[in-house]
């Protein structure tokens, strides 16, 4: 399998991660088509400190300040086991191990998100106008995913296939944007990618970010549009 980094000069001006079997590696990925303002821009002097002890307690504390932009802290950095929960986002149902609402950035303090996954789902994914930072993602468990590598990501930004609406009636999901993943570690020994963009997945930015060696990972940084 090579090891290698591939530049893509297309829409995004992206660089794509291929096929993991690395020692580790350390990926610096941006999306630079504007100058880019997202969440913390505007909301960084709204902390919220939560506890949590598990992926459920940390879902209800991200609900929970929805409607309060700003960045959601874990207090006291802990191993989470995160199951796959359903949530409703406007008319449709969103299927994960943790959803980060919109205009919230998750800081992780350090914290590992366990990510157990018996059925298909997303990992954490990311809605509009939000982000993750300063910790650790491990899948420890996937079952029962479907072919597509955003199943069972690490991270996911966009919809799958046939899971984004219709063009007359696109899904919330078809188009992310103004989104951050930085300061984070990222562990997928599974057949699925580490980071997954799809749909209009755009004007992010991926910073620091290392992903450790795999023999199973599909790809390090995926995009498909």
């Amino acid at each position: 399998v090579p090891r290698s980094l591939s530049l893509v000069n297309a829409r995004y001006r992206a660089v794509l991660i291929s096929r993991l079997n690395l020692f580790s590696l350390t990926a610096l990925f941006g999306v630079l088509l504007s100058n880019f303002s997202h969440a913390e821009e505007r909301t960084k002097n709204d902390l919220h400190i939560v506890e949590a002890h598990d992926g459920a307690s940390l879902q209800q504390a991200l609900e929970k300040h929805a409607n309060k932009p700003g960045i959601v802290k874990i207090g006291q950095p802990a191993e989470l086991t995160c199951l796959a929960l359903e949530s409703k986002v406007r008319d449709e149902i969103s299927r994960h191990a943790l959803l980060i609402p919109e205009n919230i950035i998750l800081d992780l303090n350090g914290a590992t998100l366990l990510l157990d996954l018996r059925a298909n789902s997303h990992g954490v994914r990311l809605s509009n106008h939000s982000g993750i930072r300063n910790g650790t993602i491990r899948i420890v468990r996937s079952e029962n995913k479907g072919s597509q590598g955003i199943w069972h990501s690490a991270i996911s930004i966009g919809a799958p296939y046939d899971d984004g609406g219709t063009p007359d009636k696109p899904g919330y999901f078809s188009k992310i944007e103004h989104w951050s993943i930085e300061d984070m570690t990222i562990d997928q020994p599974f057949a699925a990618s580490a980071i997954q963009i799809m749909s209009e997945g755009c004007f992010g930015v991926i910073r620091r970010v290392r992903i450790l060696d795999s023999k199973e990972a599909l790809l390090g940084i995926g995009m498909d549009w």
